[in-house]
């Protein structure tokens, strides 16, 4: 029962607000059904992707709670799919938790290029500034890394679910909710943590992003009320920054043109 509540609660809460051209979609590998949105003129998901075809556990109850040291994320190449409140491999399982009800799933970068499904795919850098244009960002900070850029960002996130003050207006139905973030942990050894639920969602691009030691991160973007962010941030603008392509962020698909 409150797994269906969570489901109403997050469908009322996502469609009331606005009256953009919207409509729903069925995922023929699951037949999961998603809510999508027209925004300027591109088709958005107007919820996270929740394909699911395999799980990874972050947790070990032997050693931290949100740490695997099986598992390696800082691995580039391979898909990891994350659901971090269930701890196995069972996909089923894993889909009948309340973070899979109301977050979706948490990708790494080599899973999320592939996890979307047919005629739609992950948006690339300049789709998302496209977004961001229409809904106000200016063009003089539009390329900014690491800096705010504006206070538009409210204007994506949901009206509910944010843990501080600020939380959105959702003028445009993409219904941004906070889902968090899997990373690596300080020591930078095997294994993860998550952190973030209630405070940030970062969602990945399909832009790689060079760096010194090669093309080992992506650019995402973020909002993020999060009093610990290592980024400038006044809770309402669009990050825009790079970031290993081993962390587990949202996706947010696209429909092809």
């Amino acid at each position: 029962m409150k797994k269906y509540k969570t489901l109403f609660i997050l469908f009322f809460v996502c469609n009331i607000l606005y009256s953009q051209e919207k409509d729903t979609f069925v995922d023929v590998r699951d037949g999961k059904k998603y809510k999508w949105v027209k925004i300027g003129k591109q088709v958005w998901m107007a919820e996270n992707l929740a394909y699911l075809s395999s799980v990874y556990s972050i947790f070990d109850e032997q050693t931290h709670p949100f740490k695997n040291r099986n598992l390696d994320i800082r691995t580039l190449e391979t898909p990891y799919q994350f659901v971090p409140d269930y701890n196995g491999d069972d996909v089923d399982k894993a889909k009948s938790t309340n973070y899979y009800s109301k977050y979706g799933v948490l990708y790494n970068y080599a899973s999320a290029l592939k996890s979307c499904p047919a005629g739609w795919h992950l948006p690339s850098d300049s789709e998302w500034k496209e977004l961001e244009r229409f809904i106000g960002i200016k063009k003089e900070v539009l390329d900014l890394m690491g800096q705010i850029r504006g206070e538009v960002g409210v204007k994506l996130k949901s009206t509910q679910f944010w843990k501080d003050e600020v939380k959105g207006t959702d003028e445009y139905g993409f219904c941004a909710i906070p889902a968090g973030v899997i990373f690596q942990d300080k020591e930078y050894d095997r294994g993860a943590i998550f952190l973030g639920q209630g405070e940030l969602i970062y969602f990945w691009t399909s832009d790689e992003k060079e760096t010194m030691v090669g093309k080992i991160a992506a650019i995402r973007r973020g909002l993020d009320n999060s009093k610990n962010s290592l980024l400038p941030t006044n809770n309402k603008s669009i990050i825009r920054f790079p970031i290993m392509k081993s962390f587990g962020l949202s996706v947010r698909c696209i429909k092809d043109e």
